[in-house]
Order: C-alpha cells, then structure tokens, then sequence
C-alpha cells in the first residue's frame, strides 16, 4: 500500500482501536464503525493490488517513449519499420489514456475514502459526546450519522466496483 493509502488504514486502525475500548460493544455506531473500517481496507487493498500491477506508471514515461517513436517514424525511410512506429505510438498513446483514466478513478476513490473516515470518526465523537445523554435524545442525534455512514458506505461499495472495472480494464489491456 502507498503513502496516502496506507495513511489512510492507519488512521481507520486507530480509529478502531478507540471505539474498541470506548463504545458499547452493543452499540449500533460501533457495528458500523467496525463495517466501515472493513470497507475502507478492502477498498485500499484493491487499490494497493492495482497500483502493484502497474497503474502507477508515471505517465510522463510513456510520454518520452511516445517521442522517441515519433523520432524513429521520422527518421526512417523503410515503410514497414514506420507502420510499426505508428502502431507503437498509438498503443502508448492507450496506455496514456488508461493511465489517466484510473489516476481520475483513484482520485475520487481516494477523496471518498477521506470522507468516509471522517464520518466514523465524527460519528464516534458524536457518541461519546452523548454518552451521558438519555438514550432517546442520543439516538435522534446519532442516527443521522448512522445514516450518513451507511449512505458512504454504499457510496465506498460503488467506488468498490468501478475499481472491479479498472481492474478489468486493467488485465485486458495488460495482454
């Protein structure tokens, strides 16, 4: 896992640990927190499994390759050597593109994972906040937390199968 993924983990890991010792075990923002926190690291692990394949290359190499064809077609005068080149190209230049294209995906994923995290923990502020509430008061101000969790958490599952896509794309395109 990379630097802001891992980040990322580790922050949901110490998340967890502080609900673990201070929120009731019976508690439904702890069975959510802890279902949120499986979600996150089953969305990073993915992304960790894609970037491992190679969807870190840094576009800017495939760039310098895509010069160094257009130089070669240039220069030589033997016209199947050239249509080579081109084809060459033309494959960079797709790898480009699908470069591009899961940089965007892993962007957003990665946004949505900030904001996912950041309503555990507000939801497990929210709950020690309330502890000494009375139990009706602390579930009309929680459950729209609660909410807002799952409504992430089904946002998290949907980034889950884009990146099933991107994984797809990424083993089609890799043959």
């Amino acid at each position: 896992m990379t630097g802001e993924l891992r980040e990322l983990a580790d922050r949901a890991v110490a998340l967890w640990h502080k609900v673990e010792a201070s929120v009731d075990p019976d508690a439904p923002a702890r069975k959510s927190i802890e279902d949120s926190v499986v979600r996150l690291f089953d969305v990073a692990r993915r992304w960790a499994a894609v970037e491992a394949d190679g969807a870190r290359t840094p576009v800017d190499l495939i760039a310098q390759r895509m010069t160094a064809m257009t130089d070669k077609m240039t220069k030589t005068e033997d016209a199947v050597a050239k249509s080579q080149y081109a084809q060459a190209h033309a494959a960079l230049a797709e790898q480009a593109r699908y470069l591009k294209e899961i940089a965007s995906a892993r962007e957003r994923v990665v946004a949505r994972m900030h904001h996912y995290l950041a309503a555990m923990e507000r939801l497990r502020f929210a709950v020690i906040n309330h502890r000494s509430a009375d139990a009706s008061r602390q579930s009309t101000e929680i459950q729209p937390i609660l909410d807002d969790l799952s409504d992430l958490g089904r946002e998290i599952d949907f980034s889950s199968e884009a990146l099933t896509e991107v994984e797809t794309a990424s083993a089609t395109h890799a043959h």
